[in-house]
């Protein structure tokens, strides 16, 4: 058994899955931070048949959250979760009011905790871009099965239909709905781009 600590960066939000003998399943993908491998990003799928518990534990990690972790070789020779706990107060990430910023947390150096340093963070345009991935895989994953239960028998969806319904799923989820802020933003610096575009070709000699 190894013990390790994290820094959630996502999780995903639960799938349900069929397996290839058409057994339903769920499952969630989890994105975090190694502390005892210098803030090592790293991914790992989880999934109710496999250990319940643990299933819900992960599905309620919020991104930010520092966990201590046990995990056990399977017989497979794979590493999994046993335990999910609070990391000790020495273990805990800095809490000073005056600098909270990710950049300046540390982690103190001890047996089994990396001290992590700002220059291993991810930056928050970093960090949004891998929220999005997941959410886009997820909404895809989503989709792939939307069809699957909904097609008749013999009959297939297109990829577009697939990366439409994905579309629709991730707009629902960023609030990017046709009449949101963000849609409404977006139109109006897409008309300024274009506008800006139009003036320079007044501008190029002839």
């Amino acid at each position: 058994m190894i013990q390790f600590n994290i820094e959630v960066i996502a999780v995903s939000k639960p799938t349900n899955e069929t397996g290839k003998g058409g057994g339903k399943y769920q499952k969630v993908e989890a994105t975090y931070k190694r502390l005892d491998r210098d803030g090592k990003v790293e991914g790992k799928p989880f999934f109710d048949f496999s250990n319940k518990d643990i299933f819900n534990r992960v599905s309620k990690l919020v991104s930010g959250e520092v966990k201590s972790i046990s995990a056990e070789k399977d017989p497979n020779g794979y590493w999994q979760w046993t335990a999910i706990n609070e990391p000790t107060d020495t273990e805990k990430m800095d809490s000073n009011p005056a600098d909270s910023s990710p950049a300046r947390k540390s982690y103190p150096a001890k047996a089994g905790v990396g001290k992590v340093t700002g220059s291993n963070y991810e930056t928050k345009e970093e960090r949004a871009a891998r929220q999005i991935l997941i959410v886009r895989q997820s909404s895809l994953a989503t989709a792939v099965a939307y069809f699957a239960s909904k097609q008749p028998k013999g009959s297939t969806a297109t990829v577009e239909d697939v990366i439409a319904v994905a579309s629709k799923l991730e707009d629902t989820v960023f609030g990017r709905g046709l009449h949101s802020d963000a849609a409404r933003k977006e139109k109006a610096a897409s008309q300024a781009a274009g506008r800006a575009f139009e003036d320079m070709e007044d501008d190029l000699p002839t």
